[in-house]
């Protein structure tokens, strides 16, 4: 009876111990639950009001610096759901898996479209091309252009503001001699430098080639004063530079660039829109990210397991071989090399004269040429009579507006600009692997609305599929239009070292998009930003993408900001302008918003 006492009295202890252990553990949990409640009540409320109130400018621009995180962007995105809330850095994007699909050497005859040739664009240089590979069979490298070229000009003239200014260029090659065929390209400003050696005033030069070596080079004199007629050229401009872009950009194998992605499965595959062309996959299935939308080509190699999953992130690997060995062996060692020719620098004087150069020019040229020049550091384009000067004289343009940015890192560059000069919110992620992902920056005061958006592959920027989505598809996909509506599209240096019926048939599916909108929206402005000259050996390269660009949208309901007159007086060192540069460059792009041409 004893030993059961006992053991009865340390069953009942133990009971006790436990309940009051079991009590500690529940109120400890409680307080918990409770502090995690109303810490997440704290941070809901904190969130709702960084949405519903507006601090003023200066406390704005202090918070647009910490980009918010649109937490519902990210169950948007693991839904893969279309995102209709207008609030959402994903509004008007839907996300569906996308699995790969075996894909055997050409076999979807939908795509063939993509062949159209791109020359068509280029009558004049297939002239001098066939020039050309005439009378320079053996491709002699001392048949480039050189600076020996020679520019003449009647310095000596007086001239009055109103005139035009011709001069004369003869081509020569590296040994001096007189080219006899054309295709060279040259770049010709007239400008004046202040004390400080900036540029203040400058007109871009047009210049036409007769086919022979010899080219007109014809200039509108419209400001008065002691100008520099400058010509500069590179053996890269040349003719015999073109061709072997022209040649090198044709074949499969390079591309400048490897992609390669990482999959559900959690294998590394090489990705590129030509695989299917490349050698080493001709007997071998590729998986099929292609968009349908436009029948835009994007493969990648079948990995070791076999499966075909969705992609999760892609990024540049390299630089390919060919690409490096290319410019190592085949370009000449100076092709990087921009000189000025033989008479450039000749001094240009024009008189005052009482004349309405804005009237002249409307009232004479059929194809309005130049698009503006610079005047006491300022833009003046004959598009409009009067352009803003600065983004605070801008602010109030933008109320009630809604405002997409479509495109590649230059165009992301005139998002931070509004985003810290309207000044905005922005929504989203900003960082390493998520640094063009779509974005939001709202103004409550004012109701203004901006929207970026990146375009789809190639896209030389690391990250998911869903921060690369195709400008048709988001233009299809954007359900509000009408003159407070603004599109912009800048699209072109990633596709650069591609053959550019790939940029060509990308264009005729957004011209194509943007044509659909408009039947809808009729009102809606639609904005195509041109392309910048660059201080750059391949700027060759870049004309080619801006003359397939502006052609591509002539005959379109759309405003062409001109882009490339404006950097031929004021050329940048690369392609994305900084400082003061991208000040004036942002209150070209944002004029239209104040301005619409009517």
């Amino acid at each position: 009876m004893r030993k059961r006492a006992t053991c009865f009295v340390l069953i009942g202890s133990g009971l006790i111990v436990l309940s009051v252990c079991t009590l500690i553990l529940l109120a400890r949990l409680t307080r918990f639950l409770e502090k995690t409640h109303l810490h997440f009540h704290e941070n809901a409320k904190r969130m709702d009001t960084l949405k519903r109130s507006m601090p003023s400018s200066k406390s704005l621009l202090a918070e647009s610096s910490n980009i918010v995180t649109d937490r519902a962007s990210l169950i948007d995105l693991r839904n893969r759901t279309e995102v209709t809330d207008p609030r959402s850095t994903y509004y008007g994007l839907v996300y569906k898996d996308t699995n790969g699909l075996p894909l055997k050497r050409h076999p979807v005859k939908t795509f063939t479209k993509l062949k159209r040739s791109w020359m068509q664009y280029f009558p004049h240089l297939m002239k001098s091309l066939e020039q050309y590979r005439v009378k320079n069979p053996s491709h002699d490298p001392d048949l480039y252009t050189w600076k020996t070229s020679i520019l003449s000009v009647q310095s000596e003239k007086l001239y009055g503001v109103g005139d035009t200014l011709y001069a004369h260029i003869q081509a020569k090659d590296m040994l001096n001699r007189s080219k006899e065929y054309g295709g060279d390209c040259f770049r010709a400003r007239l400008i004046r430098k202040g004390s400080n050696g900036e540029v203040v005033d400058g007109i871009p030069c047009q210049i036409q080639d007769h086919l022979n070596g010899s080219y007109t080079l014809q200039v509108p004199l419209l400001l008065p004063g002691t100008f520099t007629l400058e010509v500069k050229t590179s053996v890269a401009l040349s003719i015999e530079g073109i061709d072997k872009w022209i040649k090198f950009s044709a074949l499969p194998d390079h591309k400048g660039l490897m992609f390669v992605s990482r999959l559900t499965t959690d294998e590394t595959v090489e990705c590129n829109m030509h695989l299917n062309d490349l050698e080493k996959y001709e007997n071998t299935t590729l998986c099929d990210y292609s968009n349908p939308r436009n029948q835009e080509r994007w493969y990648c190699a079948v990995p070791p397991s076999g499966v075909c999953s969705p992609i999760l992130y892609t990024k540049i690997e390299k630089l390919s071989k060919q690409y490096l060995a290319f410019l190592r062996e085949d370009m000449p060692k100076d092709y990087g090399q921009l000189n000025q020719i033989s008479g450039s620098g000749a001094k240009i004087k024009v008189m005052e004269k009482n004349i309405d150069i804005y009237d002249l020019y409307q009232k004479n040229n059929d194809v309005l040429w130049p698009t503006g020049y610079l005047k006491q550091g300022k833009w003046i384009s004959f598009k409009q009579t009067e352009m803003i000067q600065s983004m605070e004289e801008a602010r109030p343009c933008f109320k009630n507006k809604i405002i997409y940015m479509l495109g590649d890192s230059t165009i992301h560059q005139f998002f931070n600009e509004a985003v810290k000069d309207i000044p905005l919110v922005q929504y989203g992620f900003n960082n390493i692997t998520h640094k063009h992902n779509p974005k939001l920056g709202r103004n409550e005061k004012t109701n203004t609305t901006f929207y970026h958006r990146t375009h789809g592959q190639p896209l030389q920027l690391p990250g998911p599929p869903s921060d690369r989505s195709y400008i048709s598809d988001v233009i299809d996909n954007i359900n509000t239009g009408g003159p407070d509506v603004y599109i912009y599209i800048a699209i072109g240096l990633h596709l650069l070292n591609y053959e550019p019926s790939f940029y060509v048939h990308r264009l005729e599916g957004i011209r194509n998009s943007i044509k659909t909108h408009l039947k809808k929206f009729s009102a809606t402005r639609i904005i195509i930003k041109g392309l910048n000259v660059t201080e750059w050996p391949q700027e060759w390269q870049i004309l080619k993408l801006e003359t397939i660009l502006k052609r591509m949208f002539k005959d379109a309901d759309v405003l062409f900001v001109n882009l490339w007159d404006y950097t031929t007086v004021l050329p940048l060192p690369e392609y994305h302008p900084l400082g003061d540069a991208l000040h004036k460059q942002a209150l070209l792009l944002f004029d239209p918003v104040c301005h619409w041409p009517k």
